[in-house]
């Protein structure tokens, strides 16, 4: 792949989000005139664009798609290819074709199969009459003749439309320098999109020796009058002249069809000015800008003198603490330029849901929740597969028909949220259903069937929610377009576990799933407790530590079990036992030692509510008891990767100033396993 066709692909991935958006917009909004042509013509734009750079980086089958879906979107918007149901689902496959076959050459293999597709568009293309309105031709005769001359099939459409909505003309003549047209024109145009919509626009007489550009905008706006229009402009230069419309002019829309709001969709360019940096030089330069600070600091630190005063020490302390300051903020800037939102990877989910729906001919609406999260872009990349499998299991499966979901009690529509939360170092993202829910009888049979056990009744409920996840196994009855196979779930626990993360199953029967994937942050700076334990040194989520201090200790209390606190008596353990660490060997009752205590808010496991769940018996503090305390720290957490699954309770990695590393502790999750093992207890 040459550097073009990679700036290809990323120019094309934001085009494609950009118009998702758009054609979903139009769905919802086709009944309002002004919205209806902003949103088409904004798609045009989209797909026309998209097809020239396709072009340019060789990507015939894109080229081609996007050309024949250029075609009928043409024809949409000279009014001569009507906006219906099945041509917005055509729309809709289009796009999602052109994503796929972006998908698949980013990956070089063959193109996805688009022939039925290629010819929907065309037929749509070449459907629909050329006869003009009835009334246009009366309406072109109020322009002055010029203007007439000017119009386009499209500009003769848009300003039919504008007549039949009751909108009135108006004439908007400007006479601007040379030297600031560009920006007063841009001005104008901003004033006069408020209220109304530019038809067309057409150059003026020009003055000889004048230095000055002149030009005349067809404008047309609903309910306001020339005064009005003219306050609103408030320029000298700019004259407003209203053009009557006669007798026999078409009548304002009744039919509902070509409301207008009012409201006006900018026409943006999705975009941006940016400058595409890969990832791996993104960590490259977080890891520099991390080494930079160690040494910085220690060189700093080094250079203090043991004579040094009580205000040289406050000086160099002031000092240290700023430089620690600025390097945590430039960190912290540098990872959020890794991170993306998850509404992109959640649309994307949606609209493969929406598809599975209509293939399914079942109903169903997504929300989405928690799009703002941000995400690695390795994450968000390794977790799109997954999470469209979900999606689509949930239509396939849980969703019922209308039919069945009424006798029930429910409503017509299936509901399926996809949301996120980011809790410190981890993100979890859920995919939730108000369906049937699984069946474990039906579980047991279906891997009865498939001799993957050899007894259906023995099966506990934990197992069938963990049955559903085997290689090839399916409660589909037979192979669908969009199930069947036995795959898509363990494609999600495969990327799970390749993460380092993992998925968990809650579900009702009868009323509804939902499927948790909780993943460790690729890179993460949190604030945490350094602490010592057997030697070994690790992090702490400060957020997870209620209250710290120091304490005596001899042999015999470090055998006790419960820890007072504020007038409560908690549960208390060592983290040398939480970890295993534990070498065997006594301590004398009469030896002290200061170690040092933190109390510990217990993470909440998400499914904590479930009876046969173990963190259901932990208490809501825990004294935690260490060998020492090092102080707070800024982290820079950095995942293990797929290993974090063979390291359960650790959630990352962050190197120490010394050059050491130090690991970080899910705190939660070794709390969950030392309640399972009676730890502390």
């Amino acid at each position: 792949m040459n550097e073009l066709q990679r700036q290809f692909f990323a120019e094309a991935e934001e085009l494609l989000e950009s118009l998702f958006r758009a054609l979903q917009q139009l769905r919802l909004r086709r009944s309002e005139g002004r919205m209806r042509r902003d949103l088409t013509g904004q798609i045009f734009r989209y797909v026309h664009t998209l097809k020239g750079a396709a072009g340019a980086a060789e990507m015939e089958p894109v080229r081609n798609l996007a050309h024949k879906f250029e075609s009928a979107l043409d024809g949409v918007r000279i009014g001569r290819v009507p906006l219906s149901d099945p041509l917005l689902d055509t729309f809709e496959d289009a796009a999602y074709a052109i994503s796929e076959n972006l998908a698949v050459a980013d990956d070089q293999k063959p193109p996805a199969e688009t022939g039925d597709l290629l010819q929907r568009l065309r037929d749509f293309a070449a459907s629909g009459s050329e006869e003009k309105m009835p009334y246009l031709l009366d309406a072109r005769s109020l322009l002055p003749g010029d203007i007439a001359a000017a119009l386009s099939r499209y500009d003769e459409r848009h300003l039919g439309e504008v007549l039949a909505e009751g909108a009135r003309l108006f004439i908007v003549s400007a006479n601007f320098p040379l030297a600031v047209f560009d920006e007063e024109f841009r001005a104008l145009s901003a004033r006069l999109a408020k209220d109304g919509e530019i038809l067309a626009t057409v150059p003026g007489a020009q003055l000889v020796g004048s230095g000055a550009i002149t030009f005349r905008l067809l404008y047309a706006a609903s309910g306001v009058p020339a005064d009005g229009l003219r306050d609103t402009i408030d320029q000298p230069a700019v004259t407003v002249t209203e053009l009557e419309r006669r007798q026999n002019a078409p009548p304002p829309s009744t039919t509902g069809s070509t409301s207008d709001t009012g409201e006006r969709v900018a026409p943006s360019s999705p975009v941006a000015d940016t400058v595409r940096v890969s990832l791996a030089e993104l960590d490259d330069l977080i890891a520099r800008a991390s080494e930079l600070f160690r040494e910085t600091i220690n060189t700093f630190e080094s250079r203090s003198g043991e004579n040094e005063d009580d205000a040289g020490t406050e000086i160099r302390t002031s000092q240290t603490t700023r430089i620690r300051e600025q390097f945590v903020e430039l960190e912290s800037r540098l990872i959020k330029l890794r991170m993306v939102p998850l509404a992109a990877t959640f649309e994307r989910a949606a609209r493969a849901g929406r598809l599975a729906a209509r293939a399914t001919g079942k109903e169903v609406v997504i929300e989405i929740t928690g799009g703002e999260v941000a995400i690695d872009k390795s994450l968000a990349a390794t977790i799109a597969d997954p999470l469209i499998h979900l999606v689509r299991n949930a239509v396939d499966h849980g969703i019922e028909f209308s039919e069945t979901r009424i006798a029930a009690g429910k409503s017509g529509a299936g509901r399926i949220q996809l949301s996120a939360a980011s809790e410190s170092n981890r993100i979890e993202i859920f995919v939730t259903d108000d369906g049937r829910g699984i069946e474990p009888a039906q579980v047991g049979r279906a891997a009865a069937e498939r001799e993957i056990i050899a007894d259906a009744s023995s099966v506990t409920f934990d197992q069938c929610l963990r049955l559903i996840f085997r290689p090839g196994f399916s409660t589909a009855e037979a192979v669908s377009e969009t199930s069947g196979r036995g795959i898509g779930l363990e494609i999600v626990d495969r990327a799970m576990a390749d993460a380092g993360g993992e998925v968990r199953v809650r579900t009702d029967p009868g009323k509804g799933t939902t499927f948790q994937m909780i993943l460790p942050a690729t890179l993460a700076l949190v604030a945490t407790l350094l602490v010592r334990a057997e030697n070994n040194f690790y992090h702490i989520d400060a957020r997870c530590v209620v209250d710290q201090g120091s304490l005596a200790v001899n042999g015999s209390d470090s055998l006790r079990a419960e820890f007072e606190w504020r007038g409560k008596v908690l549960p208390r353990i060592e983290l040398k036992d939480l970890l295993g660490q534990t070498n065997g060997q006594s301590t004398n009752p009469e030896t002290q030692q200061t170690k040092s205590f933190m109390v510990i808010r217990n993470p909440a496991a998400p499914d904590r509510d479930q009876a046969n769940d173990a963190t259901t018996a932990m208490a809501e503090h825990t004294a935690l008891i260490v060998d020492s305390i090092e102080g707070e720290h800024q982290a820079l957490v950095r995942s293990l990767g797929r290993h974090a699954a063979r390291w359960r309770g650790i959630a990352g990695a962050s190197e120490l100033r010394d050059g050491s590393v130090a690991l970080v502790l899910d705190l939660g999750k070794l709390l969950e396993l030392s309640s399972e093992a009676g730890i502390g207890a």
